[in-house]
Formats: structure tokens, C-alpha cells, sequence
């Protein structure tokens, strides 16, 4: 017969693969929508979404950022809280609107607005 010990290993090995499978069904059933002016333009799931944080880690907030400031809002489908989750994330788009609006972003060159 089998060794106890490699039985035992492959037993937990197979509950961790099953609580994975579950988790990834899990992931791919929440998705971020990324919309612009009320018209979905990106939807991923969850599971991208950590695979990308894991990948490409600095990437992911910045590129999130970049598109709230050209005006997409972000939102959760598929979970419970949506609502609550949905709601901070109306307000994040917001402040960084609010924050960074074009008509407050200022170039100067130089010898302009010089004390005359």
C-alpha cells in the first residue's frame, strides 16, 4: 500500500487546489466595470484584476487613477455590498476630480506671472 505520509500530502494538496478552484470561481464572478459617461467600456473580473496586482503591482492604482482623471468611474458587480463598495468608489472618482480638474492645472513658463 501507499505510504501514510504521501497519502496524507496529496490529501491536503487536493483540498488546497479545491479551495483555490473555489476562490478563482469566486473571482471570476465579481467583476470592475470601468465606465465613462454611463456606458460600460471595461469589464474584468476579479481574478484578473489580482493576477494584474501580483504582475504589476504600481501599475494597476496608477493606471486607475489615470482614468478617473479622464473621467471613467469604477464599480463592483457580483458582490453582496456592491452599493457601499460602488458608493466609495463614486466618491475616489470624485475627489481626484476635484483635486486635479484641468482648468486648475497651471503651466507657467518662464517670465510669466513676473512681478512687474
Amino acid at each position: 500500500g501507499k505510504p501514510a505520509g504521501k497519502a496524507k500530502a496529496s490529501g491536503v494538496f487536493a483540498r488546497l487546489m479545491h479551495a483555490l478552484a473555489g476562490l478563482i470561481k469566486k473571482g471570476n464572478a465579481v467583476t470592475v466595470q470601468a465606465k465613462k459617461n454611463g456606458e460600460v467600456r471595461l469589464e474584468l473580473s476579479l481574478t484578473v484584476i489580482v493576477l494584474l496586482l501580483v504582475f504589476a503591482f504600481w501599475a494597476v492604482p496608477i493606471a486607475a487613477i489615470l482614468a478617473m482623471l479622464f473621467g471613467y468611474r469604477f464599480s463592483i458587480r457580483g458582490l453582496k455590498i456592491d452599493d457601499s463598495v460602488n458608493s466609495a468608489m463614486d466618491k475616489a472618482g470624485s475627489f481626484v476630480d476635484s483635486v486635479v480638474k484641468p482648468e486648475n492645472v497651471h503651466v507657467v513658463r518662464d517670465g510669466e506671472n513676473e512681478q512687474e
